[in-house]
């Protein structure tokens, strides 16, 4: 690789590209149309504490390792309108069913996340399920557990067998020359 390559790596534009597609840069959350960006609006403070919320909810999926069943709870992957009213301390009506501009807007947003993180958690599921296929004994029938045993007892035969036949031919290969000539065995 010579230097003009590794120039045409390094540009701005290759640089740029590997930049995070993610709508925070440095820290800074770039604010959707339909809000205003002040901190003290309700819309701003109830997007905020979705965004919140949602890196809550990645981090516990990504360190949640059981497979899932009827018993896993949905708040492990599902932002509650009640939570985010928590987090705000406003109730979610006023924030999803008022008549405010932002209500509509901001509830579709908080399905759009919860769908990115029901896709996050399913595809962690797979990971694990993929993961966690039982690979004992109990996951075998019986005829393929003795099929197994009778190979590998073959196997251990032949391997005492070569075994016994090493040792002979290693017992004679020390013997004296005049021995060995006499036993005829080389």
């Amino acid at each position: 690789m010579n230097d003009k390559e590794l120039d045409n790596l390094l540009s701005d534009d290759f640089l740029a590209s590997l930049a995070p597609k993610d709508s925070s840069v440095n820290g800074q959350l770039t604010v959707p149309d339909y809000l205003p960006n002040d901190e003290n609006h309700t819309g701003y403070k109830a997007w905020r504490a979705i965004k919140h919320i949602r890196g809550t909810k990645e981090e516990m999926i990504k360190s949640y390792k059981q497979v899932a069943d009827s018993l896993t709870p949905k708040a492990l992957y599902v932002i509650k309108k009640s939570e985010v009213g928590r987090e705000i301390d406003k109730a979610p009506q006023n924030i999803f069913s008022g008549k405010a501009s932002f209500c509509k807007p901001l509830s579709d947003f908080l399905d759009d996340e919860n769908e990115e993180l029901f896709a996050l958690f399913e595809k962690a599921q797979e990971v694990l399920k993929t993961e966690s296929r039982q690979t004992g004994v109990r996951s075998k029938t019986k005829d393929k557990i003795v099929n197994e045993y009778q190979q590998m007892r073959e196997e251990l035969d032949a391997l005492k067998h070569q075994k016994a036949k090493d040792m002979l031919d290693l017992a004679v290969s020390r013997l004296p020359l005049d021995l060995q000539q006499k036993l005829k065995v080389k």
